[in-house]
């Protein structure tokens, strides 16, 4: 694949792509540029493809498929933690402490 691009047209996105006979555009799913261009601003979960969710989470669960990562499948893990502190069986781990008297 040589000279790929961005291409825009009537608010719609594509990438393309090129070969010595061949030029192809593929449609970039609009969900996915605007979750990039809101990425700084979000403040809540993907929930959209969730494998596997729980609150609280539970000690222990059955693992979801993974997919064929040779084959080119691919998978997201996303953590959340009551920030800046986690409970750990009962007691308060600190994860990230800026203090300066840390």
């Amino acid at each position: 694949i040589g000279y790929p691009d961005f291409v825009e047209d009537d608010g719609v996105l594509y990438i393309s792509e090129t070969d010595k006979k061949t030029a192809r555009l593929h449609v970039i799913d609009p969900s996915l540029v605007q979750g990039l261009m809101d990425q700084h601003v979000l403040a809540s979960l993907a929930l959209r493809g969730l494998a596997y969710g729980a609150s609280p989470p539970p000690p222990s669960f059955i693992s979801p498929t993974w997919g064929n990562i040779t084959a080119g499948d691919s998978f997201t893990v996303e953590l959340v933690f009551d920030w800046p502190t986690v409970t750990v069986e009962g007691t308060t781990e600190t994860l990230l402490n800026c203090s300066s008297g840390a």
